[in-house]
C-alpha cells in the first residue's frame, strides 16, 4: 500500500473516531478529517500551500486535543460518580477513542510531511515561526 493509501485509511479512520467521541463534545475532528480527506490529493485544489496549512491545522488542533483529554480526565476522575454506572463507563470509552484519535492524528501529520518535501520542509524550526504566523494572520 502506497503512503498516500494509508493517509486516507488514517483520514477515514479519524473521521470514524470522532463521529464515535461527537457524542460528548462538540469534536471539530469530524469536520477536519473530512476536509482532508477531500482535499488532501484533490486535482482540482492541490495546491502545496493548502498542504503545508492542513498539516498545520493537524499540529494545532493535536495540542488542543491533547489539552481536552488532560482537563477532563481529571474532571471525570474526580466526579462522584457510581463507578460502575452507565456514564461512568461511557466517559471512559470517549476518553479511550479521543486519545486514539490523537495517536491518529499524529500519525497523519507525519504522513502528510513523509508525503511532501514542501510539507516536510515548512516543519523545520527556520521556517516553522514565519510558517506559523502565515497560518495566524491567513496569508
Amino acid at each position: 500500500m502506497t503512503e498516500k493509501g494509508v493517509l486516507n485509511i488514517l483520514f477515514i479512520l479519524g473521521l470514524i473516531l470522532a463521529s464515535l467521541s461527537c457524542f460528548v463534545r462538540a469534536d471539530y475532528n469530524l469536520a477536519l478529517f473530512a476536509f482532508a480527506f477531500f482535499i488532501w490529493d484533490n486535482e482540482k485544489v492541490h495546491s502545496i500551500k493548502y498542504q503545508v496549512r492542513l498539516t498545520y491545522f493537524f499540529l494545532y488542533t493535536l495540542l488542543f486535543d491533547i489539552l481536552w483529554i488532560a482537563i477532563w480526565i481529571f474532571i471525570w476522575q474526580g466526579s462522584k460518580l457510581d463507578p460502575h454506572s452507565f456514564e461512568n463507563k461511557f466517559h471512559k470509552v470517549i476518553m479511550v477513542i479521543n486519545i486514539a484519535n490523537v495517536f491518529v492524528k499524529l500519525a497523519s501529520t507525519i504522513f502528510m510531511a513523509r508525503n511532501n518535501e514542501v510539507v516536510k520542509d515548512s516543519l523545520k524550526p527556520s521556517t516553522a515561526f514565519s510558517n506559523f504566523l502565515d497560518f495566524v494572520r491567513c496569508r
